[in-house]
């Protein structure tokens, strides 16, 4: 497995999730204190290594309605 050095990492910014058609996707983003909502989850997570930050994001679909779930499967097909 991977092995890395604690002493080299740390997190860029806490973490942000959010849901129920609220969606900020700037950089400047973060969580609110709303619950989740069972449709779509954005989730965005900062690591840093050795100075070197990287970002990711995902998105997952939680009994989304039938139309976004169609929608985004457009927008993956595009890509």
């Amino acid at each position: 497995g991977l092995k890395i050095a604690g002493d080299f990492t740390d997190s860029c910014y806490q973490p942000i999730i959010q849901s129920g058609g609220k969606y900020d996707i700037k950089v400047s983003a973060s969580s609110n204190q709303d619950n989740l909502s069972p449709d779509v989850i954005i989730c965005s997570l900062g690591a840093r290594y050795k100075g070197y930050c990287a970002n990711i994001s995902r998105t997952f679909m939680v009994d989304a309605p039938t139309k976004v779930e169609k929608t985004y499967g457009t927008l993956l097909a595009l890509y």
